[in-house]
């Protein structure tokens, strides 16, 4: 049983035990206002090193609030101590939970996750700016709290509509600002500890925090009893974000998302590929995701995200150069159908002030009044909005430009004279590179492609693409289907 009473706080339930503080689910009787109090344990009341540690995560958080409000971590909003006493300072309180809890044992889809990582990069990213490194990241360290103000969630997902993934417990983190003391913890928690944590005197920097969001992630796609696999590409870069040596890791938590979140992408589209390659399929038409892409270990760009992306169906990207649109009648105001490199905006008609969410063809999300979409490659694109709940869902065709490259070469491939053919680009003055996608997404950067239909039946199809940069730098493609006769 706990006290009834923490200062002038109503006490209604312990929340958690750790090692050296309990917390405490409470009330604020002035305010009538839900809050958590940390206490520190009983047996460590009296360590004045322990004590001091205690009271620097309470002034830690103090400052990064006073620097710049920072939504995804918890708040302090006042230090006392009991009348026994022992030292507590007062928190926001999380309605929902940690996200321990809401994992549970099972494993979770990439899309369920991105919720997660985006949270882990925006919170974690912004302490790393205020020179905090956390050192203690882990599920049960994560909290969920409700948020009208959140990023949109999934009900079926680990962050639920309407919540907001909030980072706590900063007792091990590391002011990079403060002069070291004769105090020091060796921190962290098992599995989540990078490897110079073991050791208090290595230095410990934000790759730390680097080391453990990836675990943390890694745990999360794979389940707790490690039953699922990762893809291929998420696995290189997770690895990446792991390594045992800090110089190997990501720089920063947005290096580190922006990899990750190309790698799912990547993942993807192989994916799509495999199961109808370049087929005239619903999938077929539609792109797995956002230019950009994931890097390989050593940093360098993976030129073979976009070639995937590229061929699954017309490439988008949210770029400048902006044409204001204002045909169609629905919620989403833009034209049916816009030529490949042209950039168009997509308006949301409604109020100033609606709750506006974009989901776009990757799946991301994006809370503002316009969308704005640039095509690479002839296909189909389906984007949808929600306005204060209410959804609205578009698809435009993508209309090859005039200005583009074009193909010349065979329509047709013969298996019983050769099975192969040339295919020629044909580009327009002014162009200043170009490069191949073959069948299979890769991208090949050669003047010329040769085909060959290898072991596809009669009455199959193989589809390439090609793109050009123009002289104004932007990407214009076009795509052939060649038929196999057997």
């Amino acid at each position: 049983m706990g006290p009834d009473r923490i200062g002038r706080y109503d006490v209604h339930e312990v929340l958690g035990i750790g090692g050296f503080a309990t917390v405490f689910r409470a009330t604020d009787p002035r305010l009538d206002a839900p809050v958590a109090i940390k206490v520190l344990a009983e047996n460590w009341s009296l360590d004045p090193d322990v004590r001091a540690r205690f009271r620097t995560e309470a002034v830690l958080l103090r400052r990064i609030q006073s620097e710049g409000s920072i939504p995804g971590v918890i708040e302090v909003f006042d230090i006392d101590q009991t009348e026994d006493g022992r030292p507590f300072f007062v928190m926001g309180y999380a309605d929902g939970g940690t996200l321990a809890e809401r994992a549970g044992r099972k494993s979770w889809t990439q899309g369920q996750v991105v919720p997660v990582i985006d949270a882990l990069a925006d919170t974690v990213g912004a302490l790393h700016d205020a020179d905090v490194v956390h050192r203690d990241l882990k599920p049960s360290n994560l909290l969920l709290r409700s948020d009208r103000r959140a990023p949109e969630g999934a009900e079926d997902g680990l962050v639920h509509p309407g919540e907001r993934l909030v980072v706590g417990d900063l007792g091990l983190a590391k002011d990079l600002t403060a002069e070291s003391t004769s105090f020091s913890v060796a921190g962290g928690t098992g599995r989540y500890m990078a490897p110079e944590q073991l050791d208090p005197t290595r230095p410990v920097d934000r790759r730390a925090d680097i080391y453990a969001a990836s675990e943390l992630v890694a745990s999360l796609l794979r389940g707790r009893d490690g039953s699922t696999s990762l893809a291929e590409e998420t696995a290189a870069v997770l690895d990446r974000g792991r390594a045992t040596s800090p110089s190997d890791r990501f720089g920063s938590m947005a290096e580190w998302r922006t990899a990750l979140l190309g790698a799912f992408a990547e993942s993807r589209a192989r994916a799509l590929l495999a199961s109808d390659p370049l087929g005239d399929g619903p999938s077929s038409t539609t792109p797995v995701a956002a230019v950009g892409g994931s890097k390989e270990p050593d940093g360098k760009p993976k030129a073979i995200v976009g070639a995937l992306i590229a061929i699954a169906g017309g490439l988008a990207a949210i770029v400048g150069g902006v044409v204001l649109t204002s045909e169609g009648n629905d919620t989403i105001v833009g034209p049916d159908a816009i030529e490949v490199g042209q950039t168009v905006r997509y308006r949301a008609d409604a109020d100033v002030d609606a709750d506006i969410i974009w989901t776009d063809w990757t799946g991301a999300i994006i809370e503002q009044q316009d969308l704005e979409v640039t095509a690479r490659l002839p296909g189909l694109l389906t984007f949808s909005l929600d306005v204060d709940g209410d959804t609205s869902e578009r698809t435009i065709e993508v209309i090859e430009s005039e200005r583009g490259p074009t193909i010349t070469g065979p329509a047709e491939i013969d298996q019983r004279v050769g099975g192969s053919a040339e295919f020629v680009a044909q580009l327009e003055p002014g162009d200043t590179s170009h490069f191949w996608i073959d069948p299979s997404g890769q991208r090949v950067d050669t003047d010329t492609l040769v085909l060959a239909a290898g072991s596809s039946g009669e009455g199959s199809s193989l589809t390439i693409a090609l793109v050009a940069t123009g002289a104004d730098g932007i990407e214009r493609g076009t795509r052939r289907v060649i038929e196999v006769n057997g």
